[in-house]
């Protein structure tokens, strides 16, 4: 079962271009649900980074 963070999460990172399996496959089983959907939105981060669309506010 998701919980509704990891809902949430896979929401935001839908719309964010990012969209995942609903199997998560053997990472999903090995790591966990949020371990993955933490990973993706690092991901998702990096690219932003990458690319110059990323700030930061420290």
């Amino acid at each position: 079962m998701i919980r509704a963070s990891a809902q949430e999460r896979r929401r935001l990172l839908t719309d964010a271009g990012i969209p995942l399996d609903s199997d998560l496959g053997e990472a999903g089983r090995k790591a966990g649900v949020d371990d993955i959907l933490d990973a993706a939105i690092c991901a998702w981060t990096a690219q932003r980074f990458a690319r110059g669309h990323a700030r930061s506010f420290a």
